[in-house]
């Protein structure tokens, strides 16, 4: 059976870095990773508005025929919060990615 040993503290050469990963956020996988998300909430802001304004297009009357009630603007509204959103993320993402430009 092995053992484990703990040390009381850690020595110089294997203290972890600072800032938790060595390359922080601006290492290529969390980069990577960021993008991702932001095209995920682009689908997202997509899907909001194409849900509010189908609200609108199709009327009330079309809706409740089918036992929907019309969504009035909040679809809309959380899609430009989403997309003010994304756009600040995406520069920020771009800023850091020319900092430590990724492989």
């Amino acid at each position: 059976m092995g053992s484990f040993r703990l040390d009381p503290e850690p020595r110089l050469e294997e203290a972890p870095p600072r800032h938790g990963l060595a390359g922080g956020l601006t290492g290529p996988i969390l980069l990577e990773n960021a993008r991702w998300f932001t095209r995920i909430r682009w689908i997202a802001i997509a899907l909001l508005v194409g849900f509010g304004g189908a609200g609108f297009l199709l009327g009330p009357f079309l809706l409740e025929h089918f036992g929907f009630a019309q969504p009035g603007l909040w679809p809309l509204a959380l899609a430009g919060v989403l997309a003010l959103l994304n756009g600040v993320s995406s520069r920020w993402i771009s800023r850091l990615a020319v900092r430590d430009p990724c492989p």
